[in-house]
């Protein structure tokens, strides 16, 4: 999928990590590489790397310059698995996110549900240098989506009650005529707090493990219409 778009990118993408002895694999996830809700125009190219020094990239502005007119990039938390990504935005709008991680993460790909659940949705290995990534394809072939499990009744109990507080919160910042701080409020905290009700609901009315994508995500498909 990401061949026809993205296919220069990779290629020269490819030929740094292979001659960058820090890069020890390499894989694309994310919409270019799943089959169920692919890439379309606007999707962007998700490029994992592990490194031996991941801040050797993190804080570097200049190996990717090679791979095509650089506009801008920021550096931003991963969705998944707690590491940092270097988002590059290119000068023909294409837009790449090259999530880091150290060397010795690799088997939280196997091993940890988050890894699991981004590759069960498809994956390519661009590169393997150590031969470590042969079995991720039988182990995330054999396992469902991921799904978030469900909260204990202290968390559930805290995440309504943390709900209802700010409520009050935004009314009163309201009422003071602190417009933006109540809207950030209300469409920020409030609704973060929201779609976790919503995916615990749907997980618990579900007839079967249900795929509750990050942060909301397609939201329209996995949640009830309710």
């Amino acid at each position: 999928m990401w061949a026809h778009r993205y296919g220069s990118i990779v290629e020269k993408f490819r030929k740094w990590a292979d001659s960058e002895s820090g890069v020890r694999a390499a894989l694309i996830v994310g919409s270019q590489a799943r089959t169920d809700l692919p890439a379309d125009q606007w999707s962007d190219l998700d490029v994992v790397i592990f490194h031996t020094d991941p801040a050797r990239l993190i804080d570097s502005t200049e190996w990717f310059q090679p791979f095509g007119s650089v506009v801008l990039s920021i550096v931003e938390a991963t969705a998944v698995g707690g590491s940092r990504e270097r988002r590059v935005l290119y000068s023909d709008g294409r837009d790449v996110d090259f999530a880091i991680f150290p060397s010795t993460a690799i088997p939280f790909l196997t091993e940890g549900p988050e890894g699991l659940s981004v590759l069960s949705r498809g994956f390519e290995i661009l590169l393997d240098k150590d031969h470590q990534l042969g079995k991720l394809r039988p182990v995330a072939g054999s396992r469902a989506h991921e799904s978030l499990g469900l909260p204990t009744e202290e968390v559930f109990r805290a995440n309504v009650l943390d709900f209802f507080y700010h409520h009050l919160w935004a009314a009163k910042k309201l009422r003071r005529g602190e417009i933006w701080t109540a809207k950030m409020g209300c469409d920020g905290y409030l609704k973060l707090l929201l779609v976790r009700m919503i995916e615990w609901s749907t997980i618990a009315s579900a007839p079967t493990k249900v795929d509750v994508w990050h942060d909301g995500r397609f939201i329209d498909r996995w949640a009830p219409p309710r």
